[in-house]
């Protein structure tokens, strides 16, 4: 028996989240999530262009950031819960709340 795959509202490797531009980040996130609130629309406004800077922080500091990961609105695997970002930034990951 398949166990349940998790679902996401974005993911993509640090440059093309870097490059995209926050209205297509959002619509991305929209489409997964659907009925998401003003505030929820709000709160990925406001966050998602400091993420992006952090991001391109990364890849002018370290040579391998063009293979980390960014994932927002994971879904965790037979649950209800989402973390709002995971990192996947070589052999580790950085959840953020």
């Amino acid at each position: 028996m398949a166990e349940p795959q998790a679902g996401f509202g974005w993911e993509s490797a640090f440059p093309e989240f870097r490059d995209a531009s926050p209205k297509r980040v959002r619509e991305s996130l929209t489409a997964f999530l659907q009925d998401v609130s003003p505030e929820q629309q709000r709160a990925w406004t406001d966050s998602i262009p400091p993420l992006q800077r952090e991001v391109e922080e990364v890849l002018l500091r370290d040579g391998l950031a063009e293979h980390y990961s960014a994932i927002l609105e994971y879904e965790l695997p037979m649950e209800s819960r989402r973390p709002d970002v995971i990192l996947l930034v070589g052999g580790g990951v950085l959840v953020v709340e």
